[in-house]
């Protein structure tokens, strides 16, 4: 909508759109200003989520005036739940899911039932010990915009690394990979419609040999509180039911939604057939973990996803597709 100066009625005014090498223009929608020399169009938006490039005509009675510009579409994509429990089925990948370097064919990722997917895109541990970080920059810098163009939503995780330091220094550590996890979801577009949460990916090998439960709870506290101020929305937790319940149980955590990893042969993420009940401080009460996503197997076979070999793990999504869409800034 706008209006053309000066005021003129029953000015034709058309909006055009481009195609992508920009050299030819697109009629899709014609109208005329009232006599204030306003104009409204109602078109159908595109399917696709993209950036378009537009154009306003005014020819008929008027001098030639064009004006141009540039507008983002984002189309919410469908979200069918093909999950166990009829649940939204989703994904989670790393470096394991490139084998022999070969990519990810994430349509049939899309066309096998998964809507959503976590990439690993930063790993705490320093380059000097092992090329972590920058393979996760890598498969990441790949990963996240052709998963983007296949249709799925799509996180990031941090993978912790958990020095045996403590006090100032350790708050620094935190900080340090706290800003290291922003600098990835900025490099790869930020927080914009279909991204999920940033992930904090916290478990027993990350953690250095005679690390204890309140070190472990710092850096998590200091991590996930500077990603929250920085960037505006409230992070994930990522852990098993094990690490959860020895390292975890402070109450403070709580209010961070969790993804947990179970693959005990159960119903209930918040219970194993060996220890039964796993109390941890998102249990509300018996087995009722209160979890947002679940890792439920580590085994579910690649070639059926898109994967050129080997495993994938396989989570759902708690929720329905509303909730799951808010979730990813739509």
């Amino acid at each position: 909508m706008g209006a053309i100066t000066p005021a003129a009625r029953n000015a034709t005014v058309q909006l055009q759109l481009s195609n992508k090498k920009g050299k030819k223009w697109k009629r899709v929608a014609t109208t005329r200003t009232d006599e204030n020399g306003n104009f409204n169009f109602s078109i159908a938006a595109p399917t696709k989520s993209d950036t378009y490039r537009y154009r306003l005509a005014t020819t008929k009675g008027l001098a030639s005036n064009i004006q141009s510009g540039r507008i983002e579409v984002q189309v919410a994509p469908l979200i069918e739940a093909f999950g166990p429990g009829a649940r939204i089925l989703g994904a989670d990948i790393s470096r394991w899911q490139h084998p022999g370097n070969a990519p990810i064919n994430f349509t049939q990722m899309y066309n096998s039932g998964v809507r959503f997917v976590f990439v690993k895109a930063s790993d705490g541990l320093p380059t000097n010990f092992r090329d972590a970080h920058p393979v996760a920059v890598r498969w990441s810098n790949e990963d996240v915009p052709a998963a983007r163009a296949a249709g799925l939503l799509v996180g990031i995780y941090h993978f912790a690394w958990v020095p045996k330091i403590s006090g100032d220094a350790l708050n620094a550590e935190a900080i340090r990979q706290a800003e290291l996890a922003i600098e990835r979801l900025n490099a790869l577009g930020g927080y914009r419609p279909g991204m999920m949460p940033l992930v904090l990916d916290i478990e027993s090998s990350g953690v250095s040999r005679g690390v204890k439960r309140n070190q472990v709870l710092q850096f998590s506290k200091t991590w996930l509180s500077h990603v929250e101020a920085r960037t505006g929305r409230t992070p994930i937790i990522y852990s098993n039911t094990a690490y959860l319940r020895s390292r975890l149980g402070d109450a403070s955590l709580a209010r961070y939604p969790l993804w947990v990893a179970n693959v005990a042969d159960t119903a209930n993420p918040g219970a194993t057939r060996a220890r039964g009940c796993i109390p941890t401080v998102w249990t509300r009460g018996g087995c009722d973990l209160d979890w947002q996503f679940w890792q439920y197997t580590w085994t579910a076979p690649g070639r059926n996803y898109g994967i050129a070999r080997g495993n994938l793990d396989l989570n759902v999504f708690r929720g329905d597709a509303n909730q799951l869409l808010r979730l990813a800034g739509f």
